[in-house]
Protein backbone atom coordinates (compact mmCIF):
# COMPACT_ATOMS: atom_id res chain seq x y z
CA UNK A 1 0.00 0.00 0.00
CA UNK A 2 1.52 3.30 -1.11
CA UNK A 3 0.49 6.39 0.81
CA UNK A 4 1.23 10.04 0.08
CA UNK A 5 1.28 12.46 3.00
CA UNK A 6 1.11 15.83 1.26
CA UNK A 7 1.64 19.11 3.06
CA UNK A 8 0.69 22.44 1.54
CA UNK A 9 1.55 25.73 3.22
CA UNK A 10 2.33 29.27 2.20
CA UNK A 11 3.31 30.68 5.61
CA UNK A 12 3.56 27.91 8.22
CA UNK A 13 5.64 25.42 6.25
CA UNK A 14 7.76 24.05 9.16
CA UNK A 15 4.65 23.47 11.30
CA UNK A 16 2.67 21.72 8.56
CA UNK A 17 5.75 19.69 7.51
CA UNK A 18 6.30 18.49 11.10
CA UNK A 19 2.65 17.42 11.38
CA UNK A 20 2.92 15.59 8.03
CA UNK A 21 6.03 13.76 9.22
CA UNK A 22 4.20 12.78 12.41
CA UNK A 23 1.29 11.31 10.42
CA UNK A 24 3.82 9.46 8.24
CA UNK A 25 5.52 7.92 11.31
CA UNK A 26 2.15 6.64 12.51
CA UNK A 27 1.31 5.15 9.12
CA UNK A 28 4.74 3.53 8.82
CA UNK A 29 4.20 1.90 12.22
CA UNK A 30 1.25 0.11 10.57
CA UNK A 31 3.54 -1.18 7.81
CA UNK A 32 2.62 1.29 5.08
CA UNK A 33 5.03 2.62 2.48
CA UNK A 34 4.79 6.41 2.90
CA UNK A 35 6.11 9.35 0.89
CA UNK A 36 6.03 12.76 2.58
CA UNK A 37 5.51 15.37 -0.14
CA UNK A 38 5.85 19.16 -0.15
CA UNK A 39 3.21 20.26 -2.66
CA UNK A 40 5.36 23.22 -3.73
CA UNK A 41 8.14 20.87 -4.90
CA UNK A 42 6.01 18.02 -6.28
CA UNK A 43 5.86 17.79 -10.06
CA UNK A 44 4.55 14.26 -10.52
CA UNK A 45 1.06 12.76 -10.11
CA UNK A 46 -0.74 11.49 -7.03
CA UNK A 47 -2.47 8.78 -9.06
CA UNK A 48 0.18 6.19 -8.09
CA UNK A 49 -0.88 6.33 -4.44
CA UNK A 50 -3.59 4.18 -2.88
CA UNK A 51 -4.32 6.60 -0.03
CA UNK A 52 -3.66 10.34 0.28
CA UNK A 53 -3.28 12.36 3.46
CA UNK A 54 -3.46 16.10 2.86
CA UNK A 55 -2.54 18.77 5.38
CA UNK A 56 -2.65 22.52 5.04
CA UNK A 57 -2.82 25.70 7.09
CA UNK A 58 -5.63 27.96 8.27
CA UNK A 59 -5.56 31.26 6.36
CA UNK A 60 -7.49 34.51 6.20
CA UNK A 61 -7.42 37.52 8.47
CA UNK A 62 -9.84 35.86 10.87
CA UNK A 63 -9.26 32.25 9.85
CA UNK A 64 -11.90 30.12 8.24
CA UNK A 65 -10.03 29.65 4.97
CA UNK A 66 -7.36 27.48 3.39
CA UNK A 67 -4.80 28.53 0.75
CA UNK A 68 -6.49 28.97 -2.65
CA UNK A 69 -3.41 27.45 -4.28
CA UNK A 70 -4.35 24.06 -2.79
CA UNK A 71 -7.15 23.62 -5.33
CA UNK A 72 -4.73 24.36 -8.16
CA UNK A 73 -2.28 21.81 -6.80
CA UNK A 74 -4.95 19.09 -6.64
CA UNK A 75 -6.15 19.88 -10.17
CA UNK A 76 -2.58 19.49 -11.47
CA UNK A 77 -1.82 16.34 -9.44
CA UNK A 78 -3.64 14.00 -11.80
CA UNK A 79 -6.90 12.14 -11.38
CA UNK A 80 -7.47 11.57 -7.68
CA UNK A 81 -11.16 10.76 -7.94
CA UNK A 82 -12.28 7.90 -5.69
CA UNK A 83 -8.96 7.93 -3.80
CA UNK A 84 -9.46 7.27 -0.10
CA UNK A 85 -8.03 10.19 1.84
CA UNK A 86 -7.61 12.07 5.10
CA UNK A 87 -7.29 15.80 5.74
CA UNK A 88 -5.69 17.68 8.62
CA UNK A 89 -5.03 21.19 9.87
CA UNK A 90 -2.87 22.50 12.69
CA UNK A 91 -4.60 23.59 15.90
CA UNK A 92 -3.69 27.23 15.27
CA UNK A 93 -5.65 30.21 14.07
CA UNK A 94 -9.31 31.06 14.32
CA UNK A 95 -12.32 29.25 12.89
CA UNK A 96 -10.45 25.99 12.36
CA UNK A 97 -13.67 23.99 12.01
CA UNK A 98 -14.72 26.17 9.09
CA UNK A 99 -11.27 25.76 7.51
CA UNK A 100 -11.48 21.99 7.96
CA UNK A 101 -14.85 21.98 6.21
CA UNK A 102 -13.31 23.94 3.32
CA UNK A 103 -10.44 21.47 3.12
CA UNK A 104 -12.82 18.51 2.98
CA UNK A 105 -14.98 20.28 0.39
CA UNK A 106 -11.91 20.97 -1.75
CA UNK A 107 -10.84 17.33 -1.56
CA UNK A 108 -14.34 16.04 -2.32
CA UNK A 109 -14.64 18.45 -5.26
CA UNK A 110 -11.72 16.57 -6.82
CA UNK A 111 -13.58 13.30 -6.21
CA UNK A 112 -11.54 12.18 -3.21
CA UNK A 113 -13.32 10.00 -0.65
CA UNK A 114 -12.49 11.57 2.74
CA UNK A 115 -12.41 8.80 5.35
CA UNK A 116 -10.97 10.84 8.22
CA UNK A 117 -9.97 14.36 9.22
CA UNK A 118 -8.53 16.08 12.25
CA UNK A 119 -7.19 19.27 13.79
CA UNK A 120 -3.75 18.46 15.18
CA UNK A 121 -2.15 20.29 18.13
CA UNK A 122 1.27 18.59 17.87
CA UNK A 123 3.48 16.12 16.01
CA UNK A 124 2.62 13.52 18.67
CA UNK A 125 -1.09 13.97 17.92
CA UNK A 126 -0.26 13.68 14.22
CA UNK A 127 1.53 10.39 14.83
CA UNK A 128 -1.47 9.13 16.81
CA UNK A 129 -3.70 10.02 13.84
CA UNK A 130 -1.41 8.03 11.52
CA UNK A 131 -1.56 5.04 13.85
CA UNK A 132 -5.36 4.98 13.86
CA UNK A 133 -6.00 5.60 10.14
CA UNK A 134 -7.61 2.67 8.37
CA UNK A 135 -6.02 3.04 4.95
CA UNK A 136 -6.73 -0.48 3.73
CA UNK A 137 -9.13 -0.79 0.81
CA UNK A 138 -12.52 -2.26 1.69
CA UNK A 139 -12.84 -4.28 -1.54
Amino acid sequence: MRIAVVYHAEKNLPLIRDLAKGVARGLESQGASVDVINSKEFTSRLTIYNYIVLGTEVTGNFGGSIPPSLSKFLEAAGPVGSKRSCGFLPARGFRRQKSLLKLMTTMEKEGMFVTDFDILPSADAAEALGKKLNFQSRH
